[in-house]
Parts: structure tokens; C-alpha cells; sequence
């Protein structure tokens, strides 16, 4: 590992706790980094403007990786945002997703993203959990209309018990659409993106961008769409409330996100003693 020049992380189960909340140590520990001239990113599968509050409050003003790095936008004024990368789900895959979705018998709640807008048909108290969270608001829409639009998809977001979930895998397995992938970054969280998409796409992207080679990136999350860009980075962290597989496959586990796991990984590498 050589000098350390930029830090991609994911927020939820890892910069923030438990609570959804910052730490003044994750704060300061980011502060640090941005004061020795390391970019800091923040990759998520969130949309923009789930994430803006969050930069805001740690004080960057850097691009934002959503929905998993489908998207890359940077902040501008007035809560608008400029993309400087898009990988959307083609349109044919996307109604395909949602025709069997429709068909589902089970209770899921179905959430569809397309740049800085959150659509469902209806609310319901799964993605009112998601809007708490998130602290935005979804729009209502009738799908058929928003599938007949120009609008691009970015992510379809599958809300529901895990049980019914991994039916749902099942399901879309079935339909062998190879022009998506579906993940979990959480148990009750099914993710459906472009095949092409990945975090680690986004890292890629933002290396040639920046002129940082991988090995001069550190990458940290705990779930499982975090861990191609875990694997492929310079150093790759764990948090330690991540999935097996992602500590198996990581460079280093730090503590959970309740324990100040990120400030305590990311602090030895800039030379910070005192973090607490």
C-alpha cells in the first residue's frame, strides 16, 4: 500500500452507527483526511439526496456514488445535482422487473429511483421506514406511467421480510434477465441494478477522473455490494458487523459501527493517535 489518496466508504453500517447518526470521532477522523489533501467519497446505495445531508455535515464537497455507482453526481446549489457518470437500467429490463414484481405475491414494497427521484405507486410502511431513514420523501406515480416516460431508471429498490426476498431472488433468477443484477445491503434490502453497475465500477471511474490509481485507494463498507471495490482497492476494510464473506475477503476488519470501527481503521493510516 502506498500513500493513501483517496478514501471511498459506504455509509450505512459504516461511517454511520446504528442510529443513522455521525460520530463526532467519524467527523473528525474524515476532517483529518481532507486536511491531508486525501479525497474522501461517499458510496452508497442511496440516492443523491439521501447522501447530501450526510457531506454536508462532514463538510465535503466532493462526488457523491449512488444507487450502488449507477450514478455519480456532483452537489451543486439549491439541492440540484451535476451527473458526471450514468449506467441506468435499460428500459426493456426495468419493465420486465417491475411487470414481475406486480405479479409477486408477497408483501413488498417496491421502490423505483431514477437520478435525485424516489417513485412508489403507494406509500406503505416499508418505505416509510426507508423515508425516516433517509429523510426524504418518495413521489407517487402510477408505474406505467413512469415506464412510458424518458425518464432512466437507476434502481429498482425490493423492501420486504428476508424469507420473501430470497423467493424473490428465485424468481428473477428465473426470468435470466442478463442485463441486471440484484444484491442485498441488508437482509431485508434486494437491490436491483444494471449488470454493469457496481461500487467498484464507480471506484474505477473515479480513478481515471482523478488520476489515483487502485492502489492508492482505501475502500471500507460492510455489506455485500461493498465487496468487489474492498477486494480491487489498495487496502480493502471490513467493518466488524460486516457479512462473513465481506471480512473473509478484506485486508483488515475493524470494530463495528457502534464501536467507532471506521474512525479506528482509517485513524493509523493518517497518523491520528487520538480519535475518541
Amino acid at each position: 500500500m502506498q500513500k493513501v489518496r483517496l478514501v471511498m466508504s459506504d455509509i450505512d453500517g459504516t461511517i454511520l452507527n446504528s442510529h443513522h447518526q455521525l460520530t463526532s470521532a467519524a467527523k473528525s477522523c474524515v476532517n483529518n483526511l481532507i486536511s491531508q489533501g486525501i479525497y474522501f467519497i461517499l458510496a452508497s446505495a442511496r440516492p443523491p439526496k439521501a447522501m447530501i445531508g450526510i457531506a454536508e455535515e462532514l463538510a465535503i464537497k466532493m462526488p457523491l456514488v449512488a444507487f450502488n455507482g449507477a450514478l455519480i453526481t456532483v452537489p451543486l446549489a439549491e439541492g440540484r445535482f451535476k451527473e458526471i457518470y450514468s449506467l441506468p437500467l435499460e428500459k426493456l429490463d426495468a419493465i420486465l422487473v417491475l411487470q414481475t414484481l406486480k405479479a409477486f405475491e408477497a408483501n413488498i414494497s417496491t421502490n423505483v429511483y431514477a437520478s435525485d427521484h424516489w417513485f412508489v405507486e403507494s406509500v406503505d410502511p416499508w418505505n416509510q421506514i426507508e423515508s425516516q431513514i433517509t429523510g426524504i420523501e418518495p413521489e407517487v406515480i402510477d408505474f406505467n406511467v413512469l415506464i412510458q416516460s424518458e425518464v432512466s431508471l437507476h434502481k429498482i429498490l425490493c423492501i420486504g421480510e428476508p424469507e420473501e426476498l430470497t423467493k424473490l431472488e428465485l424468481a428473477l433468477e428465473r426470468l435470466n434477465i442478463f442485463g441486471i443484477s440484484f444484491v442485498r445491503s441488508k437482509a431485508n434490502y434486494l437491490e436491483i441494478i444494471n449488470a454493469q453497475v457496481s461500487k467498484l465500477g464507480a471506484m474505477i471511474e473515479l480513478s481515471r477522473l482523478l488520476k489515483i490509481p487502485l492502489r492508492d485507494i482505501v475502500a471500507i463498507g460492510d455489506n455485500d455490494n461493498d465487496l468487489p471495490m474492498i477486494i480491487h482497492a489498495g487496502l480493502g476494510i471490513a467493518m466488524g458487523n460486516a457479512s462473513v464473506e465481506v471480512q473473509n475477503q478484506a485486508d483488515r476488519v475493524t470494530l463495528n459501527n457502534n464501536e467507532e470501527g471506521f474512525a479506528h481503521a482509517l485513524a493509523p493510516l493518517i497518523e491520528i493517535e487520538n480519535f475518541e
